[in-house]
């Protein structure tokens, strides 16, 4: 499922300097933009992590994702290296440095809780 113009996209933005944003928790995704903007290649990335998600689990998954985001940095983390691959037959970028490194690192462990939230309004937990 993919909700767009969604606030836990917009919100992600926001820490994000403001450019379109999407992140992925489950099998949803939330995008800060409208789904007209959104390219092909784009979605492709977002469902490669669907896919893992499906295959690891939430529990693996963002455990996983936090500690390689702390230890490799954002553009090493596994799952991330997996969706841009999956992404660039579809017109997806080339992205070889990361700018703000600390920022990426704040924005994994604020996806971690986001998604402890979420999981327990589905869950009722």
């Amino acid at each position: 499922m993919n909700k767009y113009n969604h606030w836990i996209g917009k919100l992600f933005s926001k820490f994000n300097g403001g450019v379109n944003y999407a992140v992925t928790f489950g099998q949803t995704t939330y995008f800060s933009c409208d789904e007209s903007i959104v390219p092909v290649w784009w979605h492709r990335h977002e469902d490669k992590h669907k896919e893992q998600y499906a295959k690891d689990g939430w529990i693996k998954f963002l455990s996983w994702y936090i500690l390689q985001l702390l230890i490799k940095g954002y553009l090493n983390i596994d799952y991330e290296i997996e969706a841009r691959q999956a992404a660039i037959p579809y017109g997806g970028p080339v992205i070889k440095s990361n700018n703000n490194p600390i920022g990426m690192i704040l924005l994994g462990i604020f996806s971690a809780f986001i998604a402890l939230i979420i999981l327990g309004i589905k869950y009722g937990k």
